[in-house]
């Protein structure tokens, strides 16, 4: 079973990831025709992108992410994606938050 990060972690990047005034949204959620994206909305959003491809997560919004939050991602240090975005937004991601 591949790791994961802490429950805590993923929820308080959600959380304040999510109200990033900056945060773009894919076009399914951002329709002309569809209703405003909810804060709720957008905390699932970024929640469930970190869950689920945490490569692509850093990929689109490491630059946001401060050096303790980026060692957060440690865990997944396994994970060829997630190492690779990790490295450009933190060269030395073991002491990252050091």
């Amino acid at each position: 079973m591949p790791a994961a990060m802490d429950a805590q972690a993923v929820s308080a990047l959600a959380q304040r990831l999510s109200r990033d005034p900056e945060l773009v949204l894919p076009g399914s959620m951002t329709r002309p025709d569809a209703p405003p994206v909810s804060d709720d909305g957008k905390v699932q959003y970024v929640s469930g992108l970190l869950e689920h491809d945490p490569g692509v997560f850093l990929e689109r919004l490491g630059d946001k992410l401060d050096a303790a939050e980026l060692a957060s991602f440690e865990s997944l240090r396994s994970d060829y994606e997630v190492r690779c975005n990790a490295w450009a937004h933190c060269p030395l991601m073991t002491t990252c938050s050091q």
